[in-house]
């Protein structure tokens, strides 16, 4: 892309369709790949200022003709830079952050020791993504880091204070220093400007390496932290960012990707809903104020930024992801359920090879995310066991501990098969599956459908990913690449069309029959028609966090006369009991939220206009629905 005839050439399809005006914005997936990205994202912003003004000979540099949105993982505490062209990123971070909202912390202690019990493994993540880094770099990625460590070598024997260092020594502290780099990737670029933040991540990553090598030389991490920030060497010489510093940032970003996302994810497997792209697994669920700070950040500095629950690399559906975080408020059950599913699945024959232990605690909850909604068990059993048969291969692939996509175990694969095939012929074992989701399904579709309506409703453009109009339970690829029945999800919108008169009697019977999913495509064809009545509102608004109970989530925004009050519930489960199906009426008492702003409102789901003060009884709130969507009427 450095290059200005292949960069012209290879874009020429999407530039004519963003120049016909068939295309209005791109999302651009592994950025962090690019030699230098900040460089990519202005050429494509210079090219259509130059297109907008007519090729006049002074375009406007700080002009953003052409919204650009990143796919970009941020690390913890790490932030898009508001240097770079662009308009946000694809929604990664919004997807673990909402996700994270419905897992229980107070549960971190049960389930981790649930885990250990069942599993045997006492190493934390952050041991596990060190691990993987290290299986990455010896087998994935060897000739790269291989390829760097010569041109370390080359450009060492050009000083005489380091011309002693042997190649294989630069290799393992190459390789260590690779291991301990805490985010994806720096952003050095060929000009000499001081990059704080860069800086301070090289030199702890270097800090990090070396603590773990104390065979090695400091002098070697010493050179190589020279390199990697483009110092001078004890002799005077500048070194040359682009020999090996900005090489060595584009491997940054795979390594992180295939340890963390493609390996650990698969082998630590506390509580899956956890382990997803852009999240962090060690964070044991997200309080209410970290996504609020986050909404508000977003709202003013990035309002133009993708949010998004599934994607077509997300590890598995957000509706799936939602009934797995319901785990977490039933930690007892869940550890007793789980016990008797490893019992029940290895009943009889023990000449078929189990999962390994971890790949069998995933597998169970993987089992249970994606069981459908009201389903029994028996009807289309045969195409659901092929489903986890085929996502219990790519786990174990990826764990990269008993077979990999490099060297495959036949025999141990073929075991893994048939043991999923045996334990869903065994009828206790079905039964026991089918009891325990049934008994968590509401408080599962409860945590769907708010994290459904926070998605429309939060600052940023909301992006569903197709299929996920209905109940979203697939897992990983090729699972969530499956045929989408468009004709049923037409069906349906017509029916909800036609019964829209009498919004409260068509809300009261599709959370009767929420299992057919009709319940969430309701939520989002009204959010998104509110969206698109009150465009600037849910767009441009500024974002207020309403203060409220542990158990609801909500905010207000507003945009001139324009207001929204957003309100869902949180921990369900934990709130009812476990009594009620819906966190709805008289489930939440003499509770109160305050909004802040007082007003005629009135409730999409619903059509009820209620007349607020400052304050509303949750009660009133969510008295026939358990999410709220509401507009202010009187512009007051």
């Amino acid at each position: 892309m450095e290059s200005d005839s292949v960069f012209n050439r290879a874009h020429a399809l999407v530039f004519r369709l963003i120049d016909e005006r068939r295309v209005n914005a791109l999302r651009l997936d592994h950025t962090d790949g690019l030699y230098d990205p900040y460089a990519y994202f202005d050429a494509l912003q210079r090219r259509f200022a130059v297109h907008e003004q007519d090729k006049k000979q002074s375009p406007d540099d700080e002009a953003r003709p052409l919204p650009l949105l990143v796919e970009k993982i941020l690390g913890k505490d790490e932030a898009l830079s508001p240097a770079w062209p662009v308009d946000g990123t694809t929604g990664y971070d919004f997807t673990s952050l909402v996700e994270g909202l419905f897992v229980n912390p107070e549960a971190e202690a049960a389930l981790t020791a649930a885990y250990r019990t069942h599993t045997g493994d006492q190493a934390t993540f952050a041991e596990h993504v060190h691990h993987s880094k290290h299986h990455v770099l010896a087998h994935s990625l060897v000739s790269e880091i291989n390829m760097l460590a010569a041109r370390l070598q080359r450009i060492a024997m050009d000083n005489r204070s380091y011309r002693d260092f042997t190649l294989l020594s630069l290799t393992r502290a190459l390789v260590e220093v690779a291991a301990a780099f805490p985010v994806y990737r720096t952003y050095l670029r060929d000009t000499n400007e001081r990059q704080e933040r860069d800086e301070r991540l090289i030199r702890t990553a270097v800090r990090l390496a070396r603590r773990r090598s104390p065979a090695l030389s400091p002098s070697i991490f010493e050179f190589v932290e020279r390199q990697l920030l483009g110092q001078p060497t004890p002799s005077g010489v500048e070194t040359d960012r682009r020999a090996f510093a900005l090489p060595f940032q584009q491997l940054t970003g795979p390594i992180m990707a295939k340890a963390v996302e493609d390996t650990a994810f698969y082998r630590y497997t506390r509580l899956i809903c956890l382990n997803e792209v852009g999240g962090q697994p060690a964070r044991f669920g997200v309080e209410p104020l970290a996504f609020h700070a986050q909404n508000e950040a977003r709202a003013q500095n990035w309002p133009f930024s993708l949010v998004t629950t599934s994607t077509h690399d997300t590890k598995r559906g957000e509706d799936a992801a939602a009934r797995i975080a319901v785990l977490s408020e039933v930690p007892r059950l869940w550890t007793a359920t789980a016990r008797a599913l490893r019992e029940l699945s290895a009943d009889g024959e023990t000449d078929i090879a189990a999962p390994e232990p971890a790949q069998l605690y995933g597998l169970f909850q993987a089992i249970v995310g994606s069981w459908p909604f009201g389903w029994d068990g028996r009807d289309g059993k045969q195409e659901f066991v092929a489903r986890m048969q085929t996502y219990a291969l790519k786990a174990a692939r990826e764990a990269k501990q008993r077979t990999s996509w490099l060297n495959p175990d036949a025999e141990y694969e073929a075991g893994v098969s048939a043991f999923i095939e045996r334990a869903f012929a065994n009828d206790a074992f079905v039964e026991q599956l089918r009891e325990f989701c049934d008994k968590i399904a509401p408080y599962a579709a409860s945590n769907a459908l708010a994290q459904c309506l926070l998605r429309f409703c939060a600052p940023g453009v909301p992006d569903t990913y197709q299929g996920a109009e209905l109940w979203h339970q697939c897992l990983v690829d090729p699972d969530n690449r499956r045929p989408v029945d468009f004709e049923r999800r037409r069906r349906l919108l017509a029916e909800l069309r036609g019964r829209l008169a009498d919004r409260r009697g068509l809300a009261r019977d599709l959370l009767d029959r929420y299992a057919d999913g009709a319940v969430k495509l309701f939520v989002t064809h009204l959010a998104l028609a509110a969206r698109k009545d009150r465009p600037e509102l849910f767009l441009r608004g500024d974002y207020t966090a309403l203060p409220g109970v542990n158990h609801v989530v909500a905010f207000t925004r507003g945009f001139e006369a324009e207001r929204l009050v957003c309100a869902v519930p949180r921990l369900a489960y934990t709130l009812t009991r476990g009594e009620k199906p819906w966190a709805v009426g008289d489930a939440w008492g003499e509770l109160t939220l305050d909004v802040r702003h007082g007003g005629t409102y009135l409730n999409v789901f619903t059509g009820a206009r209620l007349s607020l003060g400052e304050k509303v009884r949750l009660s009133e709130l969510f008295a026939e629905f358990p999410l709220a969507l509401l507009l202010r009427e009187d512009g007051a």
